[in-house]
């Protein structure tokens, strides 16, 4: 049983099973799915905590931040992530990148549209969004804590990055129709500072809800931005959607909120 390693020793126990299981997921043949892949980090976790005795106490799955349901901070968790990516559609349209509107199979159905939106998120939030921020804002997280406050935000948000790496290279799930020699660097930035920004809702609230719902947002957002857009231009994913300059741009000005206007964690007063 490995109790006794420190928190940084538990966080990089956690990223190396991480990086088995993506390999072992990437090699074997068996049917492979994005909400696969990204059930990784919750597994992880668990493995991790089996491993270290704290599956095996209370307290221990407390680290995960689940338990606390934080209600007060949900709205911004919601409200927050649509920002950027509304903008980022809003300048598209405007531009002429691509045109506002709904696709012929959807008129008339407007009022499905935005009960599916909050149904999307309820069953995304509870599966594949819970899957993989019980691993990153849950558990490596908790174990990120005696890095300097920015340093452990945007730690998390790049290792973050860098797990959705395989997937969109090495396979056809992610992100398959864009230039990965210009996208990826985005994508990166994009994910390390949005990443920072949940980073900072699990550590001021002590859940991982927050996140949940500000991951999921974004996720969902993204996706109806992108059915709401007709011809698109071959810019449009470097403007706004799962990354690009709007995200950019606005969770830069974010995280630097955050590190000097912001409430720090107790930890770090």
């Amino acid at each position: 049983m490995l109790n006794h390693l420190t928190n940084v020793q538990k966080a990089l126990l956690y990223l190396g099973i991480v990086c088995i299981f993506m390999f072992l997921l990437l090699v074997l043949p068996i049917p492979r799915s994005t909400a696969l892949f990204m059930f990784v980090p919750l597994a992880s976790a668990v493995a991790a905590m089996a491993l270290t005795g704290q599956a095996f106490a209370a307290s221990g799955w407390k680290r995960l931040g689940l338990h606390r349901p934080a209600w007060k901070s949900l709205a911004p968790a919601f409200l927050i992530p649509l920002a950027p990516i509304a903008g980022g559609y809003a300048v598209v349209w405007a531009t002429g990148l691509g045109t506002f509107g709904l696709p012929a199979a959807y008129e008339g159905k407007e009022l499905e549209l935005f009960i599916g939106f909050f149904v999307t998120m309820l069953i995304s939030a509870l599966t594949v969004t819970l899957g993989e921020e019980a691993g990153w804002r849950g558990y490596l997280a908790s174990n990120l804590e005696g890095l300097a406050f920015p340093a452990a935000l945007l730690a998390n948000g790049f290792v973050w990055g860098l797990f959705h790496l395989p997937v969109m290279l090495l396979t056809d799930l992610y992100h398959s129709d864009v230039n990965p020699l210009a996208y990826v660097p985005l994508f990166l930035i994009t994910v390390t500072l949005a990443g920072a920004f949940m980073t900072y809702l699990r550590y001021r609230t002590g859940s991982v809800w927050p996140p949940i719902v500000a991951h999921t947002v974004h996720n969902v957002a993204w996706n109806y931005g992108d059915l709401l857009t007709g011809e698109p231009h071959e810019a449009v994913p470097y403007v706004t959607g799962d990354a690009g300059a709007a995200l950019i741009l606005f969770y830069a000005g974010l995280f630097l909120w955050i590190v000097t206007k912001g409430r720090l964690p107790a930890w770090n007063r």
